[in-house]
This record gives C-alpha cells, sequence and structure tokens, in this order.
C-alpha cells in the first residue's frame, strides 16, 4: 500500500514538473517573438515610416485603457482632391483578430494619430442620420447630432482620393467629417460611386509620443 502511495506521488510531481516546463517554455517563446519585433533591422521610433509588416503598439484609447501591441498588414494614401499637397495616411493593422485602424497626418510639424477597430464603428441608421441630413450638412456647412451620449460637430464635406497600398493609381469617394467637443474623437462617413451603403468609422485621438514601433516593416508600393 505504501508503494502505490509512493507511485501516486511520484506521478503527481512528474506532471506538475511537466506543466511547469511547458509554461516557461511558451513564456519564453513568447519574450523571444516580442524581442524579435523589437530588435528587427527596420526599428524606428517613426510612425511615419511604418509600411506593411511593421508592428506597433499603441495607447489605450477608447474602452481600452492599457494599449495595444499590432500588426500592420496594409499601409493607404488619402488627399482630399483640392488639396493633394496634404496627405494622411491609414495603417490597417490586425489585433488579436480584430481590424484596427491607424490613421496619421502631419500639420506643420505636428504629428496627429487617431485609432479604432471596424467591429465598433456604428451605422449610419445607428448616428440617426439619412441620406438627406448629409446633403443638408454639406449644402449649411454646420450642422450637429448627437449619438453615444455625445454631440457630433460637422467638421468639412470634400471628394477625397484612396491610393490603394499607397501606390499610384487612386479611387475617389466623398466624406463627411464630425467631431466631439474636446477634438478626442472623430467621425467619418464615407460615399463611394456605385454604392447605396455609407460606411461609418469612429476613431479616436491618441498620443503620438506614447506611439512605440516595434518594426517599421517592408517597402511602400509606388
Amino acid at each position: 500500500m505504501r508503494l502505490l502511495v509512493y507511485i501516486a506521488a511520484g506521478v503527481a510531481v512528474a506532471a506538475l514538473v511537466a506543466w511547469w516546463m511547458n509554461r516557461r517554455n511558451r513564456l519564453a517563446e513568447a519574450q523571444a517573438e516580442r524581442a524579435r519585433a523589437r530588435t528587427g533591422a527596420n526599428v524606428t521610433n517613426d510612425l511615419t515610416a511604418v509600411r506593411a509588416g511593421g508592428v506597433l503598439r499603441l495607447p489605450g484609447f477608447g474602452r481600452n485603457t492599457l494599449g495595444v501591441e499590432t500588426y500592420v498588414h496594409q499601409r493607404h494614401r488619402y488627399a482630399d482632391v483640392d488639396f493633394p499637397e496634404r496627405p494622411w495616411f491609414e495603417l490597417v493593422c490586425d489585433q488579436a483578430g480584430r481590424d484596427l485602424l491607424v490613421e496619421w497626418v502631419r500639420d506643420g510639424g505636428e504629428l496627429f494619430v487617431t485609432a479604432g477597430y471596424e467591429d465598433e464603428n456604428p451605422t449610419l441608421a445607428d448616428l440617426g442620420l439619412t441620406e438627406e441630413d448629409l446633403i443638408r450638412f454639406d449644402e449649411d456647412q454646420r450642422g450637429s447630432f448627437t449619438w453615444d451620449g455625445v454631440t457630433w460637430s460637422f467638421e468639412l464635406a470634400r471628394e477625397t482620393d484612396w491610393f490603394e497600398n499607397d501606390g499610384r493609381q487612386k479611387e475617389s469617394f466623398y466624406r463627411w467629417e464630425f467631431h466631439d467637443a474636446d477634438d478626442k474623437r472623430w467621425i467619418t462617413i464615407e460615399k463611394w460611386a456605385g454604392e447605396n451603403r455609407f460606411p461609418v468609422y469612429h476613431l479616436w485621438s491618441i498620443d503620438a509620443d506614447k506611439v512605440e514601433v516595434y518594426d517599421a516593416g517592408g517597402e511602400v508600393r509606388r
């Protein structure tokens, strides 16, 4: 009987040791992967240089106060048709299986950054708006609406060019922009030619100085 007790105890200890070693190996692999991301050949703490294949860490925004690490799949360029010399950029990222959009633009020497999850975007109906409302905003160049307990004020309505993968080929669409009272949250509504729907994007302003670039990624296709 005592022998059986010793055998059972030995099996339990062996199982515990195996579990601990497996956990240690997983942690080591995760740390090694993070180290590879942070010490790659393309490391630079300049968000404007990040391309597809880049790795970022963003500070907390919206309902996420802890910050996130994300992988960049694509980089697109935008410009107002009337102001092609003032482009802004969109990084399409993956964060734990969720599509995350990060946009940045330079205004003089200052960098402005916004971010938001695709699956948190409202619909036009969620905003309580119709196509007629958007036409009125455009004609009046002013107006506001309420959504998510916030009053959203009209900022602009313009024809915009989209350059896929930061290349030369472009497509055009029309967009409306709105902001909250503190300029901390932004809503963009788009209308593309030949489409009946109005995609809506909700982005949060984030502190550009707190964005960390672990890897700048590959080359931009021109």
